[in-house]
């Protein structure tokens, strides 16, 4: 099985954000990756996961 792993360069750019923002993201834990001596990796996972969580909760209408 093989799995995409990005940069912090590659991933800030899927989620077209700075690359200091996205490490910013991941040092406070809001962007999930793992850190490998100095460097980010993120899968597509990690990203696809922290869109879902930057969507806004919808509320349902109340019935009248």
């Amino acid at each position: 099985m093989s799995m995409r792993t990005y940069t912090i360069k590659q991933a800030a750019e899927v989620l077209q954000i700075n690359a200091e923002t996205a490490r910013d993201l991941a040092r406070q834990g809001k962007l999930q990756g793992a850190k490998i001596g100095r460097n980010w990796r993120f899968t597509e996972h990690d990203l696809e996961q922290f869109l879902e969580r930057q969507r806004p909760t919808r509320h349902p209408e109340p019935a009248l």
